[in-house]
């Protein structure tokens, strides 16, 4: 796990870009993510995650999707192409950039829209009751 603290500039933005996380930053101004190396978490083997599907964060869970204030948006940006996506330099999803929709996109990530609405409830509600900056996650070690 790695803190990221954040300015009052930095939250509002992050806020207004993700509405889901709205109030996750009122007990403290960290944010809290996994520890990514290249830009891409160290816990993403050649096949995917190596955590167990119990044992990942109901934001990784999620990924690439996140929820908006209406449906779910994407938690990546696009870059228009493979090809363009791979030449950017930035970390990107290449399952984003091949999938010609929505529905090859879910399908692509092995989740359908009951699920994509469930894990965006949980994950709200997991905002809402943002535990202190040292709360361990279950499943990951806090270092």
């Amino acid at each position: 796990m790695e803190e990221e603290p954040l300015g009052p500039e930095e939250i509002r933005a992050y806020e207004e870009r993700r509405p889901a996380w709205r109030g996750y930053f009122q007990r403290t101004p960290v944010r809290w993510g996994l520890r990514a190396e290249r830009g891409a978490c160290v816990l993403l083997g050649p096949h995917g995650c190596t955590l167990g599907p119990e044992a990942r964060p109901t934001a990784c869970l999620l990924y690439p999707f996140e929820p908006a204030e209406q449906g779910w948006t994407l938690a990546v940006e696009r870059s228009g192409s493979v090809a363009e996506a791979r030449a950017s330099g930035e970390p990107r999803c290449l399952a984003v950039e091949e999938a010609r929709g929505r529905g090859a996109l879910l399908r692509a990530f092995g989740i359908d829209v009951q699920t994509l609405t469930a894990l965006g409830k949980r994950l709200r509600a997991e905002v809402r009751a943002h535990p202190h900056p040292r709360a361990p996650v279950k499943g990951v070690p806090v270092r």
